[in-house]
Formats: structure tokens, sequence, C-alpha cells
């Protein structure tokens, strides 16, 4: 059977490749399998995660040079990539998505290929296009991070295994 993508998480800071000093900007694929974190080195479109997340008015806002469309990217080609970093939710140990000291914030701790014990940290929230996009809308900016974290915490929980998706820490 195919490997399902579950949803496009299309905007994270993370230093998942070194200290904090190291901060990138990254796209987050989650199929049923594994989670893919594609960083922006070429830059990436987020145009469809905007989509997936907010609607077709928020793919309108966003239009930049994109050298792999994540969306519609082959998921073995895309985790295969030097750049990126591919996590397969078996390996995943532990999970938490949630507000600490004003910011919405995913950690995973999984095991590598080697069964070394690795954490990713990322900060999960919209691109300020986004942001202020909504508020001119009238949706406060508070909101839409809000709205932003729920939708990307529906995505883990329908990809992850059961017991994983239970035994995860939603602090929303």
């Amino acid at each position: 059977m195919a490997e399902k993508r579950i949803g496009l998480i299309p905007y994270a800071r993370t230093s998942a490749r070194g200290g904090n000093e190291n901060e990138e900007t990254c796209s987050i694929l989650v199929t049923d399998r594994r989670t893919i974190l594609a960083f922006e080195k070429p830059r990436t479109s987020m145009r469809q995660g905007f989509k997936e997340l907010f609607g077709k008015e928020a793919n309108a806002t966003v239009e930049k040079p994109t050298a792999i469309d994540i969306g519609k990217a082959d998921i073995d080609s895309l985790a295969a990539m030097n750049d990126n970093l591919s996590i397969p939710h078996l390996s995943v140990e532990k999970l938490s998505l949630g507000r600490v000291m004003g910011g919405y914030f995913l950690t995973m701790a999984y095991r590598d290929s080697d069964q070394k014990k690795q954490y990713l940290l990322a900060t999960i929230t919209p691109p300020r296009e986004l942001i202020e996009r909504r508020k001119r809308e009238g949706i406060k900016p508070k909101e839409t991070r809000r709205q932003y974290v729920a939708k990307s915490q529906e995505v883990f929980r329908r990809a992850l295994p059961p017991l994983i998706a239970q035994n995860a820490e939603w602090k929303l």
C-alpha cells in the first residue's frame, strides 16, 4: 500500500540540525508512516500548505518562486534529499505540542537509524503574510496562531499510530 499524505504544516522554525544559532525555516509533511521536515534550502513553496490549512483564498497571497512543491513532490524523493529530515512514526517515543511562554512548540523524541535518541524542537507559527492578511480580515494574531496550531495538531493526531497519539501531550 502506498504511503498516504495526511497533512502539510507549511511553516515552522526549528534547530533540528544543530543548536539555536542554526535555526531554520522548514515545512513539515506528515504522512501515515513518517514526518518529513523539508528545509528551505532552496526556497520551497508554502502554497499547498496554505490551501490545506486555510482554504483556497489563502493561496492567492503567496506567490513565491519554488524549486520543490512539497505538497506534490514524491514522498520518497523528498525524504531522501540530504537537506531534509525524515522521522518514521514507529521511532517516535514522545511527542508534545503546546503553548510555552507565548509560543507554540512541537517537541518530538525519537530514535534515529543508529538507535540513538534524538530530539526535535520546532516553533509552530503561521507565516507573517498569513497573520497580516487575517488581521486585515479582523482576526487577531493570537487567534490566527491558535487556529494554525490547532490544525497542525489535528494533522499529527490523524497520522500518528494510536498509542503514540494517545500518549502525546496536547497543551493547547
